[in-house]
């Protein structure tokens, strides 16, 4: 009680209460406000608050960032006792929790990361992978690279003091070595129908990490942390 502040745009809002949900594998966070309200009675409220407007807000809990989210639902209750909003935001990952898969629905030799990329990046949403989930989504696998070979060559020989003059070329060759890298799944296959983030979140199942986001509503790749207290 009296810890936790909403800020929409730069105001700072009154509520009557309010209830913050933050999970490791649902995605996005969500948070739902009932707010007095009267017609009128403040311009900016009203604009901030006005259905659709879709403002920026930001939640603090003890003077601490908790979360930056979306204004996303507007609700409007007349009793007795007056008029209240029911407001309803969420981060900015909700986008991805609402959205059908964006074509190419099939991907072949593909990472989790690079899915998650081309999935997030046209709603604006950055991928962050944490230092756990990236060692459980890495092996370690032979690779064929291609490197330059210095070879030496003679370009010319001077006759008159017994003299050769030598170069070196680059010439391109191929060997193995030994590389760390992420996984990937030989195809990956979504049906027009599926939600981006089901479709993401089953791959990481498979990975053995968890999808969740980050404070600025990024998608965040994680792992269950079991060994702290």
């Amino acid at each position: 009680k009296n810890q936790m502040t909403i800020m929409i745009e730069n105001r700072e809002i009154i509520v009557e209460s309010a209830s913050l949900i933050r999970t490791m594998d649902t995605g996005c966070d969500v948070l739902s406000a009932v707010m007095p309200w009267e017609l009128g009675l403040d311009s900016e409220i009203d604009r901030i608050t006005a259905p659709y407007s879709y403002s920026p807000a930001k939640i603090y809990i003890g003077g601490n960032l908790i979360s930056e989210m979306i204004l996303y639902d507007i609700e409007h209750i007349t009793n007795s006792r007056g008029t209240v909003k029911n407001l309803t935001f969420a981060s900015k990952l909700a986008d991805i929790v609402d959205s059908t898969i964006i074509p190419p629905y099939e991907m072949n030799n593909v990472k989790l990361t690079t899915r998650c990329e081309q999935q997030c990046f046209p709603f604006g949403i950055s991928v962050i992978v944490g230092d756990d989930a990236a060692a459980a989504m890495n092996e370690t696998r032979k690779k064929i690279v291609t490197v330059q070979k210095r070879e030496p060559i003679i370009y010319s020989i001077d006759l008159s003091n017994q003299t050769i003059n030598q170069g070196y070329i680059l010439t391109p060759t191929k060997k193995s070595k030994y590389v760390t890298d992420e996984k990937k799944f030989p195809r990956v296959k979504a049906e027009p129908t599926d939600t981006i983030f089901k479709h993401l979140a089953k791959l990481a199942t498979q990975r053995g990490v968890l999808l969740s986001c980050t404070k600025e509503g990024d998608l965040l790749i994680t792992t269950a942390n079991i060994k702290s207290k």
